[in-house]
């Protein structure tokens, strides 16, 4: 018996390999891993029935800051597909992760391997990097461009082009999904305008200055951040400054990561503005990215609306604390 169990181990072994081994035609899908759910989200869209897609982060993690755990190099190893947001947003773990991962295809300049920012313009590229510019500074520029439907566009032509690549057999389906997404991303769009057209030109608070392509996108502006210089506590003196700016500049909202938190909620008490934890992204218990958008779209507009920074309409006194509102608080929390 154990001598059929070891025949039969190294069977299913060799019949593993033999399928890994058969061309993109002859499998039912393609392995897809992505840095976050917004991607997988992304990508599923496109590839529809033919991939299959593994996100490596919650969305509830500091993308910088990603701990790479055993699981990762596995699925990455077995990926036919990597698909990163890039300008940096994962350089401290994905090089380390690619190279021990040994898998060529998805390497950098492999045929499966997918940087979602090819093409788009980033923001906030600074003139200078040094150290006393602080240590979260950005060099190649802001990376949270999945904030901006025009940004996702061009990312989800990427994403089209790799499966394209690996999986030549399904391209029709590929670029249907593609159009399929952006058709979404047009009816989306066009509702989210109409909510956020009485903020127009409106100011808000956040705390990294990580909002700029969401403010671009809907002609909003970011008045201040709680942070000084990206990654430093703010001083004292700081946020008093902070805090005149927004009473001067009326502003309704202050929008926070969750360790920022209690930080974002002083200061709104303090200028009579709403406090909100949002995360920069969808997480993985989420439905996806259009409803990440939406709840996040519908928090903006609630704030900055006129009526709303009245208080006649919002039903939440200023400063009300994180979490009040049952679906725009509790996101990442």
């Amino acid at each position: 018996m154990a001598f059929i169990g070891k025949r039969l181990l190294r069977g299913l072994a060799g019949l593993a390999l033999a399928m890994a081994a058969l061309p993109f035609s002859l499998r039912a899908q393609v392995d897809v891993v992505t840095t976050t759910p917004d991607l997988a989200d992304l990508t599923r869209r496109i590839g529809g029935e033919h991939v299959r897609v593994h996100p490596l982060t919650t969305g509830n993690e500091d993308l910088h800051l990603v701990t790479v755990r055993p699981s990762f190099l596995v699925k990455v190893h077995r990926a036919d597909v990597f698909v990163q947001q890039g300008l940096d947003a994962e350089h401290a773990w994905v090089p380390a992760l690619l190279d021990k991962a040994k898998n060529r295809a998805v390497r950098f300049g492999g045929a499966g391997f997918c940087d979602a920012s090819l093409g788009i313009t980033p923001m906030q590229v600074p003139a200078r990097v040094t150290r006393e510019a602080g240590p979260d500074l950005h060099p190649r520029g802001n990376p949270h461009y999945n904030l901006d439907p025009r940004c996702m566009r061009i990312a989800a032509r990427n994403v089209r082009d790799c499966l394209v690549r690996v999986d030549p057999q399904h391209r029709k389906a590929f670029e249907q999904g593609f159009e399929r997404f952006l058709e979404d991303v047009d009816d989306h769009v066009a509702r989210w305008r109409k909510l956020l057209e009485p903020c127009r030109g409106r100011g808000f608070i956040e705390n990294h200055m990580s909002w700029v392509y969401f403010a671009d996108a809907f002609d909003l502006r970011i008045v201040a951040a709680l942070e000084a210089r990206p990654g430093l506590p703010p001083s004292a003196s700081y946020l008093a400054e902070v805090i005149e700016v927004a009473k001067r500049e009326h502003v309704g909202l202050v929008v926070a990561r969750p360790r920022f938190a209690e930080l974002a909620e002083r200061v709104a008490r303090a200028c009579g503005a709403e406090a909100r934890v949002l995360q920069l992204g969808s997480t993985t218990s989420d439905k996806g990215w259009f409803e990440f958008m939406d709840a996040t779209v519908a928090t903006f507009a609630r704030a900055l609306t006129p009526e709303a920074r009245r208080g006649g309409e919002r039903g939440v006194e200023p400063g009300a604390k994180p979490g009040a509102e049952p679906d725009a608080g509790r996101r990442g929390t």
